[in-house]
């Protein structure tokens, strides 16, 4: 097969990539090897945003409801009836 005509196999593009991810991962673990950082110690602490959002509510009556939602962690732990 002359060099123009040559192209990247199935087999060959698997091979390529699974010595690439190889490298990759022992490049990995020498750097925490090195480190001794594996299992650190952390203190992780989030605290939950809470925000108030105005939704309209129009699916089962159609009228067009405006309602006051309060939203925490991405949940809506209570709602009620705008007044605006």
């Amino acid at each position: 097969m002359s060099e123009s005509q040559k192209t990247l196999s199935r087999r060959s593009f698997l091979k390529g990539t699974g010595a690439a991810a190889g490298a990759l991962g022992l490049a990995g673990a020498a750097g925490v090897a090195a480190t001794g950082n594996l299992l650190a110690p952390t203190n992780a602490h989030a605290e939950s945003e809470e925000r108030v959002a105005h939704l309209c509510h129009q699916f089962h009556c159609l009228t067009g409801c405006n309602l006051k939602c309060t939203i925490r962690d991405e949940k809506i732990p209570s709602s009620s009836p705008a007044t605006w």
